[in-house]
């Protein structure tokens, strides 16, 4: 959790930095600064698996389940703080902040679903890893980009070539084994996706900055 946490973070202030190296606008910034660190965890799971396993499934879905409420915390923060609504009334209305809540909240009270719900949402579990690759492989797409190009390779290269640098060598320091580091690494090469692109709409944000926020997230992934 500590190094996930600390890669984390360290792409959170590396991308926070574009703002002072690239002076883009505020809108453009606040919708591709979550860019440089968020993750689809769709493909991590898929990732992981591949490696690991059920072992690197279940590593890095700890892992993900820690780093999501702070990745969702300081991306819904941004937007907010650079839009026109209140950063407070923005986190308690986000549906992965709340759901995640509410599974600590019901673990934590020892909660067990009924029999019924048990089984129908394993089976519903079961098909959303499949279900979820193809909807990512569904939402690529190319384009071009006319404005800040240089700031989006700057987010790319933070994401996708900094950031699992970074995984490594913390990982490696906290003497992580094999599973667990590669998780930490798997999760820190992620590109960002569908949650990226529902804040920025749930803020509000024209589709032109969305657009920027697509490309910023995965666009290395396309080639």
């Amino acid at each position: 959790m500590l190094a996930g946490a600390a890669t984390l973070t360290t792409g959170m202030a590396l991308s926070y930095a574009a703002k002072w190296i690239f002076k883009p606008r505020e809108r453009l910034f606040a919708s591709c600064f979550q860019c440089g660190f968020r993750f689809n965890t769709y493909v991590g799971f898929a990732v992981a698996g591949s490696i690991n396993g059920q072992a690197g499934i279940a590593g890095i879905a700890l892992l993900a389940g820690a780093m999501i409420p702070l990745a969702n915390v300081a991306s819904v923060w941004v937007l907010a703080r650079h839009g026109e609504t209140h950063w407070l009334k923005e986190l308690t209305r986000n549906p992965l902040i709340i759901a995640t809540v509410a599974g600590v909240v019901a673990s934590l009270a020892g909660l067990d679903l009924a029999r019924p719900a048990d089984h129908l949402l394993e089976i519903l579990g079961g098909a959303s890893l499949p279900m979820g690759l193809i909807a990512v492989g569904a939402g690529l797409r190319a384009m071009r980009l006319d404005e800040s190009p240089a700031m989006m390779g700057y987010w790319l290269a933070v994401k996708l070539l900094v950031l699992p640098v970074i995984a490594w060598g913390v990982g490696r320091g906290l003497g992580l084994n094999d599973i667990y580091l590669t998780s930490v690494i798997v999760l820190a090469a992620l590109p960002a996706r569908v949650e990226r692109l529902h804040s920025c709409h749930q803020n509000g944000w024209r589709r032109q900055t969305r657009r920027h926020a697509d490309f910023a997230g995965d666009g290395c992934w396309r080639w």
